[in-house]
C-alpha cells in the first residue's frame, strides 16, 4: 500500500485529561474520520467503530507490532515479515429501523484535538472521549448501549416495556463462521476466536436484579434471542459481553517516536 503524503499531522491533547489506560474511552466523530462513524475506541488489539445500527471490529495482530517495534523482525526485514494481519468483522443488526440517535454518555476529562493536513476545514477540535455511547432506537422501543465490562465489551440491548424483545436479530459480517458452544456464540476469524459470551438478562424489580433466562438460537447465520419468563410491564436488559482481548495494561500500543510539550502542559506527538 503506498500511502499519499500528508503536509500535517498533529493529534493534541490536555495532559490534564489523561487517564489511566485501562480504561476504554469512545471518542466522539467530531469530522476526522468517515461520517458513517459516530465514536471510536481502541482495545490491546482491536479498533471499534461505532455505526448506526452497527458495530465494526478492526481486529490486528499486537503481538506482531509489538515484535517489529522490538527489533524482532531482524537488521532487514522483509516485506511479509512487515505486514500486520488484520480480521474486520461486522456486528450488524438486521431488519433494525434505527438507531435515530446516538450519545456518548459519562464523558471524560480532557479533549482531543485532530489537525488532518493543512486545511482547516479538514481538522477537528474539542472532540470528547466518553465511556459508554447509547444508541436510541435501534428497533422501535430497543436501544443499544456500549460499554466497558471488566476486561470485554459490553453490549446491553435495552427493551422498553410493552416492546417485544423478539425483533432482535443480528449477524456478523465477514466471520469465516460461527457455532454455539455451551450456549456461547462462537465466531471464527484468521486471528482466532471472537467469543459472544451467553447474555444475561435482567429486570430491575424493586431494586434488586431478577435474572431472566436467555439464549442465542442460530440459523442460516443470523442469530436471534430465545428468552424466558418476564414481566413485560417492565424494562428488560439483555446483556451480552464480547470476548477478544484484555483491557489490563496499555489499550494502544505506546510507541513513542517524536514528542513534546510547551509552557502550557500540552503534549505534541
Amino acid at each position: 500500500m503506498r500511502l499519499l503524503p500528508v503536509p500535517f499531522l498533529l493529534l493534541l491533547w490536555a495532559t490534564t485529561g489523561v487517564h489511566g489506560q485501562g480504561l476504554l474511552q469512545f471518542k466522539e466523530n467530531r469530522g476526522q474520520w468517515p461520517e458513517q462513524v459516530t465514536f471510536r475506541a481502541e482495545t490491546k488489539d482491536a479498533v471499534i467503530w461505532c455505526e448506526m445500527g452497527s458495530i465494526l471490529i478492526d481486529r490486528f495482530d499486537a503481538s506482531a507490532i509489538a515484535g517489529l517495534h522490538a527489533g524482532r523482525g531482524g537488521d532487514t526485514p522483509t516485506q511479509a515479515s512487515r505486514t500486520i494481519r488484520h480480521h474486520v468483522l461486522r456486528l450488524r443488526f438486521l431488519q433494525a429501523t434505527g438507531p435515530v440517535r446516538s450519545e456518548g454518555l459519562g464523558v471524560q476529562r480532557g479533549t482531543y484535538h485532530y489537525f488532518l493536513g493543512d486545511d482547516p476545514a479538514r481538522w477537528a477540535v474539542n472532540a470528547h472521549a466518553f465511556s459508554a455511547v447509547m444508541q436510541h432506537e435501534l428497533y422501535p422501543g430497543i436501544g443499544l448501549r456500549l460499554r466497558q465490562g471488566g476486561e470485554v465489551l459490553k453490549y446491553d440491548l435495552v427493551v422498553a416495556p410493552g416492546t417485544d424483545p423478539a425483533r432482535v436479530l443480528f449477524t456478523y459480517d465477514g466471520a469465516l463462521g460461527m457455532r454455539l458452544v455451551e450456549g456461547r456464540l462462537v465466531v471464527a476469524t484468521t486471528l482466532g476466536d471472537l467469543i459472544d459470551e451467553l447474555p444475561l438478562a435482567y429486570q430491575m424489580i424493586n431494586g434488586e436484579q431478577h435474572r431472566v433466562d436467555c439464549r442465542y438460537v442460530l440459523k442460516n447465520n443470523k442469530i436471534s434471542l430465545d428468552l424466558g419468563r418476564y414481566d413485560p410491564a417492565l424494562e428488560l436488559v439483555i446483556d451480552p459481553a464480547l470476548s477478544f482481548s484484555s483491557y489490563s495494561g496499555s489499550t494502544a500500543d505506546n510507541f513513542g517516536y517524536t514528542a513534546a510539550f510547551d509552557r502550557n502542559g500540552f503534549l505534541f506527538s
